[in-house]
């Protein structure tokens, strides 16, 4: 209410115009509202980077435009090469547009590091990079352990972690402990939902990984890998 109120007595005030799009993004999911005001306030300020910021993260997310998001990203960094939203960000589009080449994802982690060591998502990011690329386990768990340190209620961090527990380590009861921390933490988080019902699939508790599966798909209902899971639980409960 009172950005909406700035902008009355202001139109042109770009920070309230910004801001304001952040709200109606984050938490109204009202994208034509927030990409509306996010180019508004880049007519008005070309080079203000919390606008280009703000209007990338919303075409990489929801709009899936990875080629004006990445734009964005690149326009800041030109403006302020030390930019971390921008330089994590693009970071995380490119494993996206080019999953065959992640060298510079992985020197743009490490570049929000060196600038800030305690940035939990970039901690994240570079430990996913070195578990699923480089196979680097004992780097990569550092890094998760580190992020979790930093901020204790980080899904993805606890979710990663229970991942390579899982997989890397065949710990299932410390992977288990992780993801359902990851969902206490963010109750909507598909990948942990996924990765727990995957687990319970593991250790025949076919009820358990029904329902994770179902709420899964309820939240994410175009992906295969927890479409497939839940048909392969059905079919197992059947027998």
């Amino acid at each position: 209410r009172l950005y909406r109120q700035a902008l009355e007595y202001e139109p042109d005030y770009v920070p309230a115009m910004t801001y304001l799009g952040n709200l109606q993004y984050r938490f109204r999911r009202d994208l034509d509202g927030a990409e509306a005001l996010f180019r508004k306030a880049l007519e008005l300020r070309p080079e203000d980077t919390t606008a280009l910021n703000s209007l990338g993260s919303l075409l990489f997310s929801a709009r899936k435009d990875y080629a004006e998001s990445e734009r964005c990203y690149r326009r800041v960094l030109a403006i302020d090469p030390d930019d971390i939203m921008a330089l994590n960000n693009l970071g995380r589009l490119l494993e996206v547009t080019r999953p065959g080449d992640m060298a510079e994802s992985e020197r743009l982690y490490r570049r929000v590091l060196e600038i800030e060591p305690r940035h939990a998502a970039a901690l994240t990011n570079l430990g996913y990079l070195l578990y699923a690329v480089h196979k680097d386990y004992a780097e990569a768990e550092r890094l998760y352990r580190r992020a979790i340190e930093v901020a204790p209620g980080d899904a993805a961090a606890l979710n990663n972690l229970g991942l390579l527990q899982a997989t890397a380590r065949r710990d299932l009861a410390q992977a288990e402990e992780l993801y359902e921390r990851a969902l206490k933490a963010d109750p909507k988080n598909v990948a942990a939902m996924k990765n727990l019902a995957h687990l319970y699939r593991f250790k025949k508790e076919l009820g358990k990984a029904e329902f994770l599966y179902r709420r899964a798909l309820a939240l994410d209902p175009n992906s295969a890998e927890v479409s497939e899971g839940l048909a392969a639980v059905q079919a197992q409960r059947k027998r």
